[in-house]
């Protein structure tokens, strides 16, 4: 039975996304950070 080269079709999405929406996942990224962040801060907060 041929095996379907399922490993380098995603190897190669991966690369594509990689070089053309980087930027994008940058995005998120920050947005995610911020949020944690945020969050964080305001739970190690001192309560009155």
């Amino acid at each position: 039975m041929p095996r379907i080269p399922l490993g380098d079709w995603v190897n190669s999405a991966v690369d594509w996304l990689l070089a053309h929406v980087s930027w994008l996942f940058d995005f998120f990224k920050a947005v995610f950070t911020g949020a944690y962040d945020g969050v964080n801060a305001a739970l190690q907060a001192p309560s009155r």
